[in-house]
């Protein structure tokens, strides 16, 4: 289809707060003069900014990274104008811009099918694993953040590079749970409730096709190791005896000090 609109997107720096080592970044969209921007949430000091490029100055880890993801930010915002004119909808800064923050109103979002998951299946799931369904897109979200700079993202944008960029977020951001990465089998169950939520969306006509056709979980096998004979024991000496009308040995679990004790029963 062919676009008579001039389309724009520059990635600059703005000062907020009048200190020159912690310029808030922005992304700007312009389409035919009209502007709509875009707050990156990332801050970059003023002599590490090159606004030519409208990127990180340096080759070091931190600089790698944040032109990384402004090249990512830069890429969706593209995506956003070419779903948008494949749909034969207005071209306008607004548009694109509620496109890329999954915010306009024909499309369905991540957060839309989590809600819609856990309201339908309160009455189906147990309690724990409707908490741990919350627990995935408690990370989902973090991922999204710190990720894309986004609350939210349209269940069209769900890709097969957005599930293994999740999943590796997941294995290795160590202040995920506390302060430690999910373990590999951990991680493959967060994966699994991910993959149902997404099915569902393909269900409801809300997702054309499933990002999850050519994705395998990788559970790690765990050999558990079992006592080939009974221990031996030579000689049992009782102490003492008591009492409690509970015959269950349970009575005792995760007690210390008195409520550890029974009435001792004495015999004569």
């Amino acid at each position: 289809m062919r676009n008579s609109n001039t389309l724009a997107v520059l990635i600059f720096v703005r000062d907020h707060t009048g200190n020159p080592q912690n310029l808030t970044i922005y992304a700007r969209i312009t389409v035919n003069q009209r502007r709509a921007e875009i707050s990156l949430k990332r801050n970059v000091a003023v002599n590490e900014w090159d606004p030519k490029r409208g990127k990180m100055i340096g080759t070091h880890h931190k600089a790698r990274l944040m032109n990384s993801y402004l090249d990512e930010v830069h890429r969706l915002i593209m995506e956003a104008h070419r779903q948008l004119l494949s749909e034969g909808k207005a071209i306008t800064a607004q548009a694109i811009k509620a496109r890329y923050l999954g915010t306009d109103e024909d499309f369905k979002t991540l957060k839309d099918i989590l809600e819609y998951h856990n309201n339908t299946q309160a009455s189906v799931l147990a309690p724990g694993t409707l908490k741990n369904y919350s627990g995935t897109g408690k990370y989902l979200f973090r991922f999204l953040e710190e990720k894309y700079g986004i609350p939210d993202i349209p269940l069209k944008r769900l890709n097969y590079q957005f599930i293994t960029e999740f999943e590796h977020y997941i294995l290795n951001t160590a202040h995920l749970q506390r302060y430690k990465p999910c373990t590999q089998n951990g991680a493959m169950k967060h994966m699994e409730r991910l993959m149902k939520m997404v099915r569902l969306a393909v269900r409801l006509e809300w997702l054309d096709k499933d990002p999850f056709v050519n994705y395998k979980r990788r559970y790690k096998k765990v050999e558990r190791t079992f006592l080939t004979r009974s221990p031996i024991v030579e000689k049992v000496t009782v102490q003492s005896q008591g009492h409690h009308r509970r015959s269950r040995l349970y009575f005792l679990r995760e007690r210390s000090g008195k409520k550890a004790k029974l009435r001792q029963k004495f015999t004569s």
